[in-house]
């Protein structure tokens, strides 16, 4: 098949995800897409330019478009070559269930865009159950501000086509990778430096830690924004020749580090999936999460006791039992090796395949 994936935003994961399939699939994916800067105006005004694009592309079996675009408006900008082909939204994240910032007000025309593409899409992809439940929770008390013809009535046939459907990872590299040990246990703090991530949070967690003499070294991965977030460079300075790495790492030394981690945590208050999470448990890191968000569905229940977390001091806590008891940390690592090794491309490259296949089966039938 012939697969058109319209992908706006060419930047971290959502790049990587277009790319990620395009690589693994067994059907030809074109993409298009702009460069990765400027997310506001790529999902207000991508889809001009990128109708345009397609237009010129010839005819497609199937086409997947990313929740950073306006689908709706593209689809109506290329009407005139798509016509009846099936479509999937895929939802990387949505704009209702984002925290704002402090200072900011929701952004309501965002969120209508995320709910037009879902209206008009023939299936809904959801990166995780926690994901599809939080969206289709807020749904209703966020039409009903509105006066007459809300919507809420067409709510439920939306969900009903909408499903989970995981992104996925290129987990395999690391295999290619030693595993190396270290004289200290390296604790992997590997996500944005965004106000998203819990930056408080992990500040006071690991001052507290600190504070105890417990020794171990810490890396900060991540993209950095053009202004560092000063409760992370002060707490990097703090913690001073411990800091093996605080930045931004390239592909290979990012692997390289999550290689030789034996602790990762996260303090997000926004995760709608968790790519640097599953990362580094596959590559050998034993994780602290908290008892929040996707991470309850993405770890088994028989390990939420030893894993997830409900406060600071219960991190804090988990920190110096883990960094004390490397048999606990390779217990961990082995029991959650394969449950992240399920979303390697190699398996959800071939469940997008069979889920295109079978949409366009029925669309075919139903045409």
């Amino acid at each position: 098949m012939r697969v058109l994936l319209v992908e706006p935003f060419l930047g971290g994961s959502h790049q990587a995800w277009a790319e990620g399939y395009q690589r693994h699939s067994a059907n030809d994916v074109v993409i298009i897409g702009h460069e990765g800067h400027s997310w506001r105006w790529r999902l207000r005004g991508s889809w001009a330019t990128l109708a345009a694009q397609a237009r010129d592309l010839g005819d497609f079996d199937a086409v997947i478009t990313s929740s950073m675009l306006d689908t709706a408006k593209f689809l109506g900008a290329t009407r005139f070559r798509l016509g009846s082909t099936p479509v999937v939204h895929y939802m990387h994240e949505n704009q209702l269930s984002y925290p704002v910032a402090a200072g900011q007000t929701p952004p309501v025309e965002h969120i209508l865009t995320n709910w037009a593409a879902t209206v008009v899409a023939d299936q809904v992809w959801f990166n995780s159950q926690w994901h599809l439940d939080t969206w289709y929770a807020q749904l209703p008390d966020f039409l009903g501000r509105y006066r007459g013809d809300t919507h809420l009535d067409i709510v439920a046939d939306v969900r009903h086509r909408s499903e989970v459907v995981p992104i996925g990872v290129d987990l395999r590299p690391f295999d290619a990778i030693p595993r190396s040990s270290r004289a200290r246990p390296l604790v992997v703090w590997n996500q944005r430096w965004e106000h998203d991530k819990g930056l408080q949070q992990l500040s006071d967690a690991l001052r507290s830690l600190a504070e105890q003499d417990v020794a171990c070294d810490f890396a900060f991965l991540g993209e950095v924004p053009q202004t560092p977030p000063a409760v992370i460079t002060e707490l990097v300075a703090w913690l001073g020749d411990r800091v093996v790495h605080a930045g931004f790492a390239d592909t290979p030394t990012y692997r390289r580090i999550l290689r030789s981690a034996d602790i990762v945590l996260s303090t997000a208050d926004h995760e709608f999936f968790g790519i640097a999470i599953t990362e580094a448990i596959y590559a050998g890191a034993a994780p602290l999460l908290p008892d929040r968000l996707v991470y309850p569905e993405r770890i088994p229940e028989k390990l939420h006791d030893r894993v997830l977390y409900r406060n600071t001091p219960e991190l804090v806590d988990g920190l110096v039992r883990l960094i004390k008891n490397s048999a606990e940390r390779t217990a961990i690592v082995t029991a959650l090796h394969s449950e992240m090794g399920r979303f390697d491309w190699s398996a959800i490259a071939a469940d997008y395949d069979t889920r295109l296949a079978s949409l366009v089966t029925r669309s075919a039938t139903t045409a």
